[in-house]
């Protein structure tokens, strides 16, 4: 009885382990569209949803292809109002404008190429209003998820998500939505790895199949009632019985459980002989060890079923369960065989010798010790030292390959979750909370040059595939020089790296930046070969005191950081197009670096939202590599004339940057220093007294 406790409790862990994580991911399949319905609330704060329709259709359509498993994305607001964006069956823009008399319904068909191909005018037949989506926020200020409804074309099965839209003033005046077909559900879950002959389904509180994985399809169907309305499949409904039962009897396990009672041994006894009696053979593992785990037992004429279950975005109001159900033999099929070939072979080593025993028992012990190393190993998330394991033992290779299964899924998830939030989570055994601390880092912005112009000139797909290519590479340098990706947004990327006593984490950034510009080049040559656009990225960088954390909502929050130091890094990255420089650093940065790296002093600016100025430097090199003299000459003169600028020397500030123009007419830091002193010389009355050289900028 010991023994299979220990075999169980190692198989029960697995197995908890991919539910949890199924259903994890299975919310994380439905929650995702809701960040992106958040944002596109956020984003509407202060549009007209008449007067700005192109710019929120566009914005809509951008958001909407983020994510494969929306068909439509919408805004309505408290006057009727409406715009939508939709894949299926058509790509299309449907416009409700009641500010005019009549009201007026138009719908733009669009091609590939987003551009309209067809447009239709009529009286709108359609009040977002009176839609479940637009209800369900109203005395709302988060996110709602709809019950279950059909599509009126596809009449497939779906629900909607959506979000209020509050004005400055606090007052609702709009609802954005999204809906959700529930067949891409299926299809996500037909890709997740279960036990050999697994079957998962997920049903809501009327027993109603809501997707499934297992089940042939053709069983699971929304059909017609007798009304000749189109309802969900009753589980009740398929021929598969066996899972019925073991859905039914998990439920009255779970609830005898939940009652606390506890049975004593004989209590146990005679529920073996009642179960006798009745033609259920249970053995004494079943009957005394399955009672104290998760999971329900079912005998079934293919043998035991085991069932677990967990609820889904119960906070959200759903009434959804996921379901898992699995045959025995593929749980614990592999650790009775085992314990049943130790028995075997240890009878036969007292027989033969002690010294068979010990070499029978040290096959046996060290793979499973193997097992329960690789369980921890998973436990902790340390997956890169997980290897597979091959013994002579058929069974437990077949647990070693879950396990392996298990640490791939648990590799795929951390690249969605920061690889520190989940270790921290792990570590702390707690649930994520809200806050953060005040700590200095080192923050990098990167952004693609003329992206936009290249872009639309390539198809979705083909600019997908360029700009992933494009980020596998970046972050391979930026993970080499230990920075923490943390975002994404469109062509733009934020690193950033946190203090160490051992690094200088200013240096590393600074390397990092380098390698990126030096590496693309190279890189460049490739995909021009390949007839695909080059790819200049312009990066900024910046240290400071910024607040790091959980940030968002107890239902969803992102690890992230915030701060004014994060936005002097993104302006700064921004003024590369402003002088014509692909790195720039601010002050701070170039203070910690500056005997390790040649810089070129640009500027001294306050950029848009800052009233004290900050230095601005380029990044030229790392001092290991000596500069050419005619660089050198550039770089050494630029600085010497900025100097006489910043004193109000004007003739020897203009000798001095048209020495640079004679070798370089295209550095466009020069050029605008002598624009810049242009316009002094036409408003001389903007150099006041107290000048200091900083001029402020009004965009970013």
């Amino acid at each position: 009885i010991q023994s299979s406790k220990i075999g169980l409790n190692l198989s029960d862990k697995i197995v908890k382990s991919i539910n949890d994580n199924l259903t994890l991911e299975i919310a994380h399949y439905i929650l995702e569209p809701s960040k992106m319905v958040k944002q596109v609330s956020k984003y509407a704060q202060n549009k007209d949803i008449i007067r700005d329709k192109e710019a929120i259709w566009e914005f809509l359509w951008f958001n909407m292809k983020e994510y494969y498993q929306i068909e439509a994305l919408f805004i309505g607001d408290n006057s009727g109002n409406y715009i939508q964006a939709r894949r299926k069956p058509e790509l299309a823009t449907r416009i409700i404008d009641t500010s005019v008399s009549p009201k007026k319904e138009t719908w733009l068909y669009r091609g590939d190429d987003y551009q309209v191909n067809k447009k239709v005018e009529k009286l709108p037949s359609f009040d977002p209003r009176t839609r479940p989506w637009y209800k369900n926020t109203i005395g709302r200020d988060k996110i709602s998820i709809s019950n279950i409804f059909f599509f009126t074309t596809s009449k497939a099965p779906g629900i909607s998500i959506s979000a209020p839209v509050y004005s400055a003033d606090g007052l609702k005046i709009a609802t954005v939505g999204t809906t959700l077909p529930l067949n891409l559900l299926n299809k996500f879950l037909n890709r997740l790895d279960v036990f050999n002959a697994g079957k998962i389904f997920i049903l809501n509180s009327k027993n109603q199949i809501i997707s499934y994985h297992g089940i042939p399809s053709i069983e699971v169907e929304p059909k017609k009632n007798k009304r000749g309305e189109i309802t969900l499949t009753q589980l009740s409904d398929i021929h598969d019985k066996d899972i019925l039962e073991a859905t039914v009897n998990h439920r009255i396990m779970s609830e005898l459980k939940g009652s606390n009672q506890d049975t004593g041994f004989v209590t146990k006894i005679i529920e073996f002989f009642i179960e006798f009696f009745h033609g259920n053979f249970y053995s004494m593992q079943e009957l005394l060890l399955y009672k104290n785990f998760d999971f329900s037992i079912s005998k079934t004429d293919n043998g035991n079923l085991l069932t677990y279950a967990s609820p889904l975005l119960k906070e959200y109001g759903l009434d959804w369960t996921v379901y898992i159900v699995l045959p025995e033999k593929s749980v614990f099929g592999a650790m009775n065989n085992i314990r049943d070939q130790a028995l075997i072979l240890t009878v036969l080593c007292l027989l033969i010798s002690i010294i068979s025993l010990v070499f029978i028992a040290k096959k046996i012990s060290i793979p499973l010790s193997r097992l329960v190393f690789l369980t921890e190993k998973i436990k902790k998330l340390e997956l890169n030292e997980i290897s597979q394991l091959r013994t002579d033992i058929t069974e437990i290779n077949s647990l070693g390959d879950s396990l392996m299964n298990t640490a791939q899924s648990l590799r795929s998830f951390k690249k969605y979750v920061p690889e520190i939030v989940v270790k921290e989570l792990v570590t702390k055994q707690q649930e994520a909370k809200i806050g953060g601390k005040k700590e200095h880092i080192t923050i990098m912005f990167t952004d693609i040059a003329n992206f936009t112009s290249f872009s639309e000139s390539m198809t979705p797909t083909d600019l997908s595939t360029h700009l992933s290519d494009y980020f596998e590479f970046i972050v391979k340098i930026l993970d080499k020089h230990k920075g923490i990706v943390d975002k994404y947004f469109g062509d733009a990327s934020m690193t950033f790296w946190r203090r160490s006593k051992d690094i200088c984490i200013e240096e590393l950034a600074c390397s990092a930046a380098l390698e990126i510009v030096s590496e693309l080049a190279s890189k460049n040559m490739e995909w021009i070969q390949q007839d695909l656009p080059a790819m200049e990225t312009r990066i900024g960088l910046n240290s400071g005191d910024t607040i790091i954390g959980n940030i968002g909502s107890s239902q969803r929050m992102n690890f992230t950081v915030i701060g004014d130091s994060i936005n002097l890094a993104s302006r700064i990255e921004s003024l590369n197009k402003y002088y014509g420089t692909e790195i720039l650093v601010s002050s701070f940065i170039y203070e910690k670096v500056k005997d390790k790296f040649f810089f070129r002093k640009i500027d001294k600016v306050a950029v848009k939202g800052k009233e004290e100025p900050v230095e601005l430097y380029e990044l030229i090199s790392n001092k290991r590599t000596a500069l050419l003299s005619s660089d050198y000459f550039m770089y050494s003169t630029y600085e010497k004339g900025l100097g006489h600028y910043f004193s109000k020397e004007w003739d020897s500030a203009i000798t001095e940057f048209n020495k640079i123009l004679d070798n370089k007419k295209s550095d466009l830091a020069a050029k605008l220093m002598l624009e810049r002193w242009l316009d002094f010389k036409k408003n001389p009355t903007s150099l006041l007294d107290d000048w200091n050289g900083s001029v402020k900028l009004t965009s970013k």
